[in-house]
């Protein structure tokens, strides 16, 4: 489900925020297929759920997303069942993460 708010640090031409979400099954396979698919150009955030965990924890990103893990992630990485990738054009300073 995409959910489309106005965003004033979006272009012009682009003024909602636009939502892909996944399930991933825990695949590396269908987390890289993702990536690759994701444009940043076209999405701002990607909802993640059931993402790839690598043995020391981390998930997979490329370069033009931020990862932002729930709370507890670190303290409990095993219980991680979702993840957000937020857009690097959209600022940092702006995300709530309390």
């Amino acid at each position: 489900m995409t959910e489309q708010t106005t965003n004033p640090h979006l272009p012009r031409s682009r003024s909602r925020i636009k939502i892909r979400q996944q399930n991933l099954n825990k695949s590396l396979t269908a987390q890289s297929d993702m990536l690759h698919t994701l444009d940043p150009d076209v999405y701002d955030i990607a909802a993640i759920q059931e993402p790839y965990l690598d043995h020391t924890h981390n998930s997979r990103a490329s370069p033009n997303w931020y990862t932002l893990y729930p709370k507890e992630h670190y303290a409990k990485p095993d219980r991680t069942q979702s993840l957000l990738l937020i857009n690097r054009r959209i600022p940092t300073n702006n995300l709530g993460t309390d």
